[in-house]
């Protein structure tokens, strides 16, 4: 490639080409969203500005910076417009020509219309100002993503950085992560390499750009949830006490995989009660707790008892640990004693693993983060009603489809009308598969991440035959490449639906293979 670009005058009298036909395929984008940068008066050199980290580079070094710029995805399709014009995909066959199209008329129209693009180029001297997109914060606004992001920086990423090492088994998720995290030469701050390992030793074969690593976070912080470390409401928890989890550091390896998670690009707990978020943010001390959030049922009973200036007697002990007996002579002071009991219930006999666990979240900077930015990880930590939509699903993977008038297409647009039907039935409580499977099933991920999720998820079509030389009638996805495959042999909805449940739903974490 020439260091000003393939423009007209190039094609016209340097290339050699004369009056043949030429096809330009756009690196980034389509040819009419490609503006020409001015070049420096020192070189002349055209720029191009990389869509993925926002620096110019010059048009001859596009190509190679795309295969090392983190990030990285080449996506055709317009964002106005689904009808995505060729295949971004280099395992898919050539695009098919509509018999209604002849080949002289589509000729004509492809070189007139680069022409038309290129001549449109030259004439720009001054690249446009950039517009920011209304729905995509600008750089510099102080956001839970752009704080990660800052906190990403401390990861060493590339083939030749060091890596920390992860083989777990699925069905003792927990046992695998602890053994990882323990060893003296694990590094947070490296890139993460999960290994899932089936019943019998055997490695599944997946190779970690990303799927195993979002995997293994949504698993641990799904155990997690439901653990003996933690206690309280689904969406509202305590840290609890556990003295074998104390002798084990439990406390500290998970909150070191919640704050790896937020960084490594899983996902967030969400499951903090706000009391608990208050007393890590600002400390135990000057942290209320009502005796509503008491966990154990009985004592919230005995304290309420309390309050009315009755003492059960089982309560003695317990008033005697927590050090808050008072004479109960005025209802203040009996109010007093209740929740300053409920106080140490809650906080004061879990002391030693709340230290621990606030030690853990200072992993990668976390909870430094945390106390500078506390209204922006109020919303990750503590649950909000974010319920993933089909409107979601349906915007983060976006189609990669052939020319409008190929056989391949209309097949492709027949799937869509069926996949849109499929997830808003997702969206009913009572459907056989949710929105938070499918997306597990594409991503690893059964929420959309604090960070954005890499690479943005696409939406293919099985057009290739299976080994046996018959297509499939199931789903398949690549969570690395956060790529979803639909069957295109259904014809009918029940057909697909069924289908598609079954493939979904008894796959385990990379799709039918």
């Amino acid at each position: 490639m020439p260091s000003s670009g393939y423009s007209v005058r190039y094609l016209r009298l340097e290339s050699g080409l004369n009056k043949a036909l030429a096809y330009i395929v756009p690196l980034q984008g389509k040819l009419a969203q490609i503006n020409e940068h001015k070049p420096n008066s020192s070189m002349d050199t055209v720029l191009e500005k990389c869509k993925s980290c926002k620096e110019d580079i010059p048009l001859y070094k596009l190509e190679n910076h795309f295969n090392e710029c983190e990030g990285s995805c080449i996506d055709l399709t317009d964002e106005k417009d689904v009808e995505t014009e060729g295949v971004t995909e280099s395992e898919e066959d050539d695009v098919e020509v509509s018999e209604e199209t002849s080949e002289e008329e589509l000729d004509n129209v492809t070189v007139q219309s680069a022409l038309e693009e290129s001549i449109l180029t030259l004439n720009q001297n001054v690249p446009e100002p950039a517009v920011e997109d209304k729905d995509t914060p600008g750089t510099n606004e102080r956001n839970i993503e752009n704080i990660l992001k800052e906190l990403e920086k401390a990861i060493e990423y590339g083939d030749e950085s060091p890596a920390s090492y992860v083989s777990v088994c699925r069905s003792r998720i927990w046992m695998g992560a602890r053994l990882a995290l323990s060893r003296k030469s694990f590094q947070p701050h490296w890139r993460i390499d999960v290994k899932f390992m089936d019943d019998v030793g055997k490695a599944e074969g997946a190779v970690d750009s990303g799927g195993p690593k979002r995997e293994f976070f949504t698993l641990v912080l799904d155990y997690l949830h439901g653990s003996e470390l933690f206690v309280g409401p689904e969406n509202s928890k305590f840290i609890s006490y556990c003295s074998s989890a104390m002798e084990r550091d439990d406390y500290f390896y998970a909150a070191m995989t919640i704050a790896m998670s937020l960084v490594h690009g899983g996902p967030a707990p969400r499951f903090f009660s706000r009391t608990l978020f208050h007393a890590l943010t600002e400390s135990p001390e000057m942290t209320t707790v009502t005796i509503d959030e008491v966990p154990d049922l009985k004592l919230r009973e005995d304290l309420q008892k309390v309050c009315s200036g009755e003492v059960p007697e089982n309560l003695e002990d317990t008033i005697d640990l927590a050090g808050s007996r008072r004479n109960l002579a005025t209802p203040e002071n009996a109010q007093k004693m209740a929740l300053d009991t409920a106080h140490w219930y809650i906080f004061g006999r879990t002391r030693s693993a709340f230290e621990r666990f606030k030690d853990g979240l200072k992993t990668l900077g976390v909870y430094s983060a945390m106390m500078e930015n506390k209204e922006f990880f109020l919303k990750i930590m503590c649950h909000h009603d974010n319920r993933i939509t089909a409107e979601n699903i349906k915007n983060a993977f976006r189609p990669v489809l052939h020319t409008p008038g190929s056989n391949k297409r209309s097949t492709e647009n027949l799937i869509l009308c069926l996949w849109e039907n499929f997830i808003l039935e997702a969206e009913d409580e009572d459907s056989d598969v949710s929105l938070e499977m499918i997306l597990f099933f594409s991503t690893g991920l059964k929420s959309f991440p604090p960070l954005d999720l890499r690479p943005s998820p696409t939406l293919c079509f099985l057009h290739d035959p299976e080994e046996c030389g018959e297509f499939s009638k199931y789903p398949k996805a690549n969570t690395c490449t956060n790529r979803l495959y639909l069957p295109i042999v259904h014809t009918t909805y029940q057909e697909f639906k069924s289908h598609m449940v079954f493939g979904i739903g008894a796959s385990e974490g990379f799709g039918l293979s």
